[in-house]
């Protein structure tokens, strides 16, 4: 018998997709000769409970009011949890916090567990860029700025991590060439799997009587946004593109779906708003109705490690405007899938916003094409997305390591 474990907490696995990675791999489960408890770290219980929901075993481990938290936290847990691991069985700690790292050194080297971990993100991706890396890590700089020794501190970390682990879980193919690049993984297994999420794709929906529930005109034009807003989804370039095509479209709407800073967009959206609509947080059964009546989707990330929000769009068959960054590019694959550009090529602004506002116009006005890439997306998604693909290879995994 293996036993997955798997840790979730609130907190960061908000902000980068943590919860819903962990949402669709608890849908793989049952599978024969597999067992799984799900540790819910920092929850609200006032002491540690242990509560079974059909097959998956929950233990909710209370927060600890104590001075260094953070540093000895994850030590404590440790002991805590101690009287629900059985030895005897073939244990598997499936990690996605990189900051569990003492946790995962007691139970591989205490209880002989082996250690799974997915790379969800990377705290230094923003410190530096490529050029500065290869100087810092070749020991080319002599005197390191701040933002250097940061980058060392987070690189460190990761690399005893890493060092740790008898899997990594990559998302996606660029990630295994930044980390082969910057890390010597020859001992571990590396696994590449894309996330997977569950069908929702209805074929019989009456699109304009979704429309008419929102309060929309059945000919609108629907533009879609999905995500946080903040600098690096960087929702206002688009909200600047879409405000220069308001001439040309008079039938056009932006929805962005999303919480975060809404001061910069709304500054630069005002008094134009009423094109415009802030949804704020939606539940999952909204959101799916707006993606079911979107017309174009729209993803200017800077950086995305994979992106569930692209998947997402592909499974709904919604034509995607994206950027062409590293995760992106990887998730929509080809211009038979998506529209791929370049969106920040230029350090200027003003010039971004006229190629997304220009990408858009087109595809908007190319009603062939739109139609093309929906079924080009909706097939994309069920050949690399799906949960049953992503249950197939995390078993792979699972009886790898």
């Amino acid at each position: 018998m293996k036993h997955v474990y798997v840790l979730d907490e609130d907190g960061i696995g908000s902000i980068y997709g943590i919860n819903t990675y962990i949402c669709n791999l608890l849908k793989i489960f049952p599978v024969e000769n597999f067992s799984i408890t799900v540790f819910k770290l920092y929850s609200k219980e006032t002491i540690l409970d242990v509560v079974y929901d059909k097959h998956i075993r929950y233990i909710y481990v209370p927060d600890m009011d104590m001075k260094y938290k953070n540093d000895y936290y994850y030590r404590n847990i440790f002991y805590l949890i101690l009287p629900y691991i059985n030895p005897e069985h073939y244990n598997i700690l499936h990690l996605n916090y990189r900051s569990c790292i003492d946790l995962a050194y007691l139970l591989k080297y205490e209880l002989r567990f082996k250690i799974l971990l997915v790379w969800h993100y990377q705290t230094w991706i923003d410190l530096l860029i490529e050029s500065d890396v290869d100087k810092v890590l070749s020991n080319k700089v002599k005197r390191l700025s701040a933002i250097e020794e940061q980058f060392c501190k987070e690189y460190a970390k990761d690399n005893e991590l890493l060092k740790c682990c008898d899997g990594i879980i990559l998302l996606a193919d660029h990630s295994y060439l930044r980390l082969n690049k910057m890390f010597d993984l020859k001992t571990q297994r590396i696994f590449i799997v894309n996330n997977g999420i569950e069908d929702k794709y209805v074929s019989n929906i009456n699109r304009d009587t979704l429309k008419v529930k929102f309060e929309f005109d059945v000919s609108d034009k629907i533009v879609l946004y999905v995500g946080r807003l903040d600098s690096n989804k960087n929702p206002s370039v688009l909200i600047s593109a879409f405000d220069k095509l308001k001439q040309c479209f008079n039938n056009l709407k932006l929805v962005i779906v999303g919480q975060g800073n809404f001061r910069q967009p709304l500054s630069i959206l005002y008094p134009r708003y009423k094109n415009i609509i802030f949804t704020g947080f939606l539940e999952q059964e909204q959101l799916s109705e707006l993606y079911r009546i979107a017309d174009l989707g729209v993803i200017p990330s800077h950086y995305e490690e994979f992106g569930y929000v692209a998947t997402e769009m592909l499974m709904y068959g919604i034509p995607i405007i994206s950027n062409k960054s590293s995760g992106l590019s990887d998730v929509i694959g080809s211009d038979l899938y998506g529209d791929l550009i370049d969106l920040y090529r230029s350090d200027n602004q003003e010039d971004s916003i006229n190629l997304l506002a220009s990408s858009m116009a087109r595809l908007l006005l190319d009603q062939d094409r739109r139609v093309l890439l929906s079924k080009n997306a909706r097939l994309r998604y069920l050949e690399k997305f799906s949960i049953d693909i992503f249950k197939q290879k995390m078993i792979e995994v699972y009886n790898a390591i």
